[in-house]
């Protein structure tokens, strides 16, 4: 859960390190820092709620995105979306909204590369899930056909001692 936090924390701070050295008029810049800023308070603020009042925040800025479908409130869904443990955590549902994000090409140059950087992490996060789930239900398999052979090994080592004994006390009856 840390790694995955930090990771997190560590991409965010990558996007927005970036983006503030990206050439922009000084007016767009400003507004593009606040709308960061506020961004990132309200990640800040939210790291340390108890799960009942992370999941009252998830709720009002779910529903305030499907209200008014803001660029600044989907991206709060999408980071809600992606908190690690969460309950409402959806990776899927979180791709599908930086996929489909409508009029992209008429965001800001650092919006459309922080869409992009989330796309490729979720994407990648998805493909190791993936590959884990495979692995688990392999390893399930084979689980169950190790368990199978032990069965039938001890089966076979149970006929056996009944062969010997019933050997043995052949011969001691005399046979």
């Amino acid at each position: 859960m840390i790694n995955t936090r930090l990771s997190f924390l560590l991409l965010l701070t990558t996007f927005f390190v970036g983006c503030s050295n990206m050439p922009t008029n000084s007016q767009n810049k400003a507004v593009f820092q606040d709308q960061l800023s506020t961004l990132m308070l309200d990640y800040a603020s939210i790291e340390n709620l108890q799960a009942d009042e992370l999941k009252t925040v998830f709720n009002s800025v779910k529903e305030k995105f499907l209200k008014e479908e803001k660029s600044d409130d989907r991206i709060r869904y999408i980071l809600l979306l992606v908190l690690p443990e969460q309950e409402f955590y959806d990776r899927n549902a979180a791709l599908s909204l930086l996929n489909e994000w409508p009029n992209i090409e008429q965001q800001p140059t650092s919006i459309i590369a922080f869409r992009s950087i989330l796309i490729k992490r979720l994407a990648e996060e998805k493909r190791i899930h993936d590959i884990v789930n495979n692995l688990s239900r392999q390893l399930r398999h084979e689980k169950q056909q190790t368990d199978t052979l032990q069965k039938k090994i001890n089966d076979i080592k149970d006929m056996e001692k009944k062969l010997i004994r019933r050997n043995i006390q052949d011969n001691i009856n005399g046979h």
